[in-house]
C-alpha cells in the first residue's frame, strides 16, 4: 500500500514539473521575444499588443484547425502538416475528447485580451469574469475526464503509425486509475460530485442552507395538503363556529386554485372563486388563503445578486481608504436584493468614526448613487459599507406571505415588510409594536409598504379576527380597499371626519376596558379566550395613510385623540399606523414620536428628516423604491430592509375576491343564485362602489336602478324586488361597540358635530316623514332609494319613525305599517 502512494505521489509530482517547466519555458520564451521585438523596432504598447493579438488569434486558429482535422484526415497524410498533426496528436493523447475544454479557454482569454484593447470597460471586471469562465471550464474537463477514464473508453480507432489514446486522456486516465485506487468507483463518483458541487456553489454563491430549507418547506407543505385531514388543520387555526352549518351539496363543490399568471393576461381575469360559501374563523381556510397568494405575481427565484465584482468593490474600498491613511481589510460580503454590504475591518487604531466621513469619496470611487456607511454594525467588530447593486431585484408580497416564518406564525397582526440585506424574510407584529410610524419623501414607497401590510393581513385573517378603520386624505391610495369585509366603514376621505371618527374610536377603547374589568382580564387576548365565541372581539387596526394633511385641517382635535389611543389602546387590541410624506416636526411631533417607538424611514430629502423620524441620520442615503430603515421598539440602531412590491392589479384582485366571497355569503339566504350575482356586482365597481358607499357614490341610485333592470330577468325577478334585495343589507358586519356608540353618518354637505351621544333626530327626519305619509310606504330600501343615503342611516330614520309613533313595528319581509295619515 506504502508502495503504491510513493509512487502515485511521484507521478503526480511528475505530471506537476513537466507542467510547471512548460509555462515557465513559455513565460521566459515570449518574454525573450517580446524584448527583442520591442527593442528592435521601438514599437509602442498599443502597437506590441495589438501584434500579439494577432498572432494568438493565428495560433488559435491553426491549433483549432489541427484538432478538427485529426480525425479528417486521410492515413499517412494530414491536413494541418506535421505540425498540425503532432500537436493534435499530442494534445488528444494528454486531454482525450476535452481537448475542445481547450479551444474554450484559449477563446475566453484571447476574447479578454482584445476587449482590453479595443474597449474602456472596466478591465477588472472582465478579467474577473475571465476567471470564472476558466475554472467552470478546466472544471468540467476534469469531471469528464475522470468519468470516462473509469470505463476506458477509446478516444478513436488508431491509425496506423499514430498513437493511440483514451477518450479521458492520459490525465483523465491516470487520475481516474489512481482514483479507484484509493476510493473505489462509487467512491470515485461520490467524490467527482462533491467536487462539482462545490465548484457550483464557490462561483454562484448560492445559499445552500436556504434552499435546502425551502425544499424542506415545500415538502411539508405538500405532506400536508396530501396526507394530513384538512379538517383537522382548519381546526388548529379557527375558532369553532357556534352554529352549525350543513354539509354543501355535491354539485357545489370548491374548484381547483386559479391557473398561473400569464403575461397576456391580467390578474383580475384569471381570478376563481369558491363556490360555498363559507362561515369565517379567525384564521382563513388554507384554499382561500391559498387562492388569495396565487393571485400575486410568483417571486423572483434568488433574490440575491451574483458576486461576479466583490473583489473589484472590496479591492476599491481597501485602495480608497488607503489613500485616506486607513488600513484595514474586506473580511465578508453580503449580497441582497438591492445592495451589497461589504464589511470592512480596520486595522488596530483606527477611528470608526472618521470612516464614516469619506461615505461620499467611496460613493465615487466605485461610481455608485449613494453609499451608506453603518459604523459599527451591531453586534459585529466590522463597518458596514452598502454600495447599490448595478441591478435591483424586485421583492415581491408573495414571497414574504409564503415564507414559513410567516406562515407560521401565531399572531393575528403579523406584518410582511419585506427582506433584509442578507435576503432573509423580515416580519413584524404589530400586537407588540404596537404601533407604527411611517415616513418619507414623495414616492418612496410609503403607499406600497401600506398596501402590503393591510394585504399580509387580510389574505391571512378573516373579519371575524381584525377590523380595519382606514383614513385616506388623498383619496386615491385606500380607497380601492372598500369591497374587504374587514372595514367598519368605507374609506374616510374628508379630513373633516377624521377627528369623529378617532374620538369615536376612543370612545370604544373605553367600553372595550369597561367589560375587561367587569371579567378581570387585562387584554383582548385573555378576554377573547374567556367568552363564547360568539362575543368575541376583533383587532381594530387603524392606518392613516396622509397625516400632515389631518395635522395641518384639525391639527389638536386630532393629535389629542391620536395622543390617547396611542398611550391606551394596545391592551384593547386598537392599533394606529401612521404615514406621512412630510416628516417635520409640527406634523409629527414630540407627543406622537413619544408614543410610536417602531418606525419605518423611506428616503428623505434631507438628513433633518431623517432625525425627525429616527433620531439619527441615514434615510437621506436610501435608494426609494421601497428602500427603508427599520426601528423596531426597544432597539435605538434601524435595520435596512427591502420592502415588498404590490401592484394595484394585484391589491384590486385581492380586494374583488374578498367582495365576491362576502356578498356570496350576504346573499346565500335572500337569493337562489347568491355566487353568480356575487360575481357579477364584484365585477362591476360602480355598482359595488354604490351598494357599500351610496353617499359618497354620485348617482348611486340610478347606478343601482340600472342594474337590476339589466339583470333581474336571468335572477327570473322583478326589477324592484332585485333593488330591494341589494339595498336591505348592511355590507360591513356591525360590531359589538356600535351597538352602544355608533358611528355616524356622514353625508357630503352635512355640517359634522362632535356630539356623537346626541340623541337629537336626523336632519332628514321631517323629509323622511312626510314621505312615508304621503306615499304611505314605509322601508329602509324606500327611504334609501328617495333621500340616496346609506343603509345604516335609512335603518335609524326608520327607528325614529317608530319611536316617534309614525309607523309600526318590523314585520318581516314586508313593509311597515304607516300608522297616521295625510288627514
Amino acid at each position: 500500500m506504502f508502495e503504491n502512494f510513493l509512487y502515485i505521489s511521484r507521478s503526480i509530482l511528475k505530471i506537476l514539473l513537466i507542467s510547471i517547466s512548460g509555462l515557465l519555458g513559455f513565460f521566459i520564451g515570449f518574454q525573450l521575444f517580446k524584448f527583442i521585438i520591442v527593442k528592435t523596432f521601438n514599437l509602442p504598447q498599443k502597437i506590441w499588443k495589438e501584434i500579439i493579438l494577432f498572432l494568438a488569434i493565428a495560433g488559435f486558429i491553426f491549433f483549432c484547425a489541427s484538432l478538427i482535422a485529426y480525425h479528417l484526415s486521410p492515413q499517412g497524410h494530414h491536413l494541418m502538416g506535421y505540425l498540425g498533426e503532432y500537436l493534435a496528436l499530442w494534445t488528444f493523447y494528454i486531454f482525450g475528447w476535452q481537448s475542445y475544454f481547450i479551444l474554450g479557454i484559449i477563446a475566453i482569454w484571447i476574447w479578454t485580451f482584445a476587449k482590453s484593447i479595443f474597449t474602456s470597460s472596466d478591465k477588472s471586471n472582465d478579467y474577473e469574469s475571465s476567471y470564472t469562465l476558466t475554472t467552470v471550464l478546466i472544471s468540467l474537463l476534469v469531471v469528464f475526464s475522470i468519468l470516462l477514464g473509469i470505463y476506458r473508453i477509446p478516444g478513436h480507432p488508431p491509425h496506423q503509425g499514430r498513437i493511440d489514446y483514451y477518450a479521458s486522456g492520459w490525465v483523465g486516465e491516470r487520475m481516474a486509475f489512481y482514483g479507484i485506487q484509493f476510493l473505489g468507483t462509487i467512491g470515485l463518483f461520490i467524490a467527482v460530485i462533491i467536487f462539482l458541487i462545490t465548484i457550483l456553489l464557490v462561483i454562484t454563491r448560492i445559499d445552500l442552507v436556504k434552499y435546502i430549507r425551502n425544499i424542506y418547506s415545500y415538502i411539508s407543505q405538500i405532506v400536508q395538503q396530501r396526507i394530513l385531514s384538512p379538517r383537522k388543520i382548519n381546526k388548529k387555526s379557527s375558532v369553532p363556529s357556534t352554529s352549525s352549518s350543513p354539509p354543501p351539496p355535491a354539485d357545489e363543490q370548491i374548484p381547483p386554485p386559479p391557473p398561473p399568471l400569464s403575461p397576456e393576461q391580467s390578474i383580475s381575469e384569471q381570478v376563481d372563486f369558491i363556490e360555498t360559501p363559507v362561515e369565517y374563523g379567525d384564521f382563513l381556510e388554507d384554499k382561500i388563503q391559498q387562492d388569495l397568494i396565487s393571485l400575486l405575481h410568483p417571486p423572483q427565484d434568488d433574490l440575491a445578486q451574483p458576486l461576479t465584482s466583490t473583489s473589484k468593490l472590496a479591492k476599491i474600498l481597501v485602495k480608497k481608504l488607503k489613500d485616506f491613511k486607513i488600513n484595514g481589510s474586506v473580511v465578508n460580503v453580503e449580497t441582497g436584493p438591492v445592495i451589497t454590504t461589504l464589511e470592512y475591518s480596520p486595522d488596530p487604531g483606527v477611528k470608526v468614526s472618521k470612516i464614516s466621513s469619506f461615505a461620499d469619496d467611496i460613493a465615487m470611487a466605485m461610481h455608485a448613487e449613494k453609499v451608506r456607511i453603518v459604523a459599527p454594525i451591531p453586534g459585529k467588530s466590522v463597518v458596514g459599507v452598502e454600495i447599490p447593486n448595478l441591478k435591483r431585484n424586485t421583492v415581491y408580497l408573495r414571497a414574504i406571505l409564503e415564507d414559513p416564518n410567516f406562515k407560521n406564525s401565531p399572531s393575528p397582526l403579523t406584518l410582511g415588510f419585506g427582506v433584509d440585506t442578507s435576503c432573509h424574510t423580515k416580519i413584524g407584529d404589530l400586537s407588540t409594536m404596537p404601533h407604527l410610524l411611517i415616513a418619507g419623501a414623495t414616492g418612496s414607497g410609503k403607499s406600497v409598504c401600506i398596501n402590503s401590510i393591510i394585504s399580509s393581513i387580510i389574505t391571512r385573517i378573516s373579519p371575524k379576527n381584525v377590523r380595519f378603520i382606514l383614513i385616506d386624505p388623498k383619496r386615491i391610495e385606500l380607497s380601492i380597499y372598500n369591497g374587504i369585509p374587514h372595514l367598519i366603514r368605507p374609506v374616510i376621505v374628508n379630513c373633516e371626519h377624521a377627528p369623529i371618527i378617532l374620538k369615536a374610536l376612543t370612545h370604544w377603547m373605553e367600553l372595550r376596558y369597561k367589560e375587561f374589568g367587569k371579567l378581570g382580564v387585562r387584554n383582548i387576548q385573555a378576554y377573547n379566550r374567556k367568552v363564547s365565541p360568539d362575543r368575541q372581539i376583533p383587532y381594530l387596526v387603524t392606518i392613516v395613510d396622509e397625516l400632515a394633511d389631518l395635522m395641518l385641517s384639525t391639527g389638536r382635535e386630532v393629535e389629542d385623540a391620536l395622543t390617547r389611543l396611542a398611550q391606551m389602546s394596545r391592551a384593547v387590541g386598537i392599533h394606529l399606523i401612521l404615514a406621512t410624506q412630510r416628516p417635520s416636526v409640527n406634523v409629527i411631533t414630540g407627543v406622537i414620536k413619544a408614543n410610536f417607538p417602531a418606525r419605518i424611514a423611506f428616503r428623505t430629502t434631507s438628513n433633518t428628516d431623517s432625525r425627525t423620524i429616527l433620531d439619527r441620520q441615514g434615510a437621506e442615503k436610501l435608494l426609494g423604491r421601497g428602500d427603508m430603515l427599520y426601528l423596531a421598539p426597544g432597539t435605538s440602531d434601524p435595520i435596512r430592509l427591502h420592502g415588498s412590491y404590490l401592484s394595484t392589479e394585484e391589491a384590486t384582485s385581492i380586494v374583488r375576491y374578498w367582495s365576491h366571497l362576502h356578498l356570496q355569503n350576504i346573499l346565500k339566504n335572500r337569493i337562489k343564485s347568491s355566487k353568480q350575482l356575487a360575481n357579477i356586482i364584484s365585477s362591476n365597481g360602480p355598482v359595488l362602489d354604490s351598494i357599500i358607499d351610496p353617499e359618497q357614490t354620485p348617482g348611486s341610485t340610478e347606478i343601482i336602478e340600472n342594474f337590476c333592470s339589466d339583470q333581474a330577468e336571468q335572477f327570473k325577478l322583478s326589477s324592484d324586488q332585485l333593488y330591494e334585495i341589494l339595498t336591505s343589507f348592511q355590507y360591513y358586519p356591525p360590531l359589538s361597540e356600535q351597538e352602544q356608540a355608533p358611528l355616524p353618518e356622514f353625508s357630503p354637505d352635512q355640517k359634522l358635530s362632535l356630539n356623537l351621544n346626541s340623541d337629537d333626530l336626523d336632519p332628514l327626519f321631517e323629509s323622511a316623514k312626510d314621505y312615508v305619509i304621503r306615499s304611505q310606504v314605509a322601508s329602509v330600501s324606500a327611504i334609501q332609494r328617495h333621500f340616496s343615503v346609506g343603509y345604516a342611516r335609512a335603518g335609524r330614520i326608520i327607528d325614529q319613525l317608530e319611536a316617534q309613533g309614525i309607523i309600526g313595528p318590523h314585520q318581516g319581509s314586508k313593509s311597515r305599517e304607516v300608522l297616521v295619515t295625510e288627514e
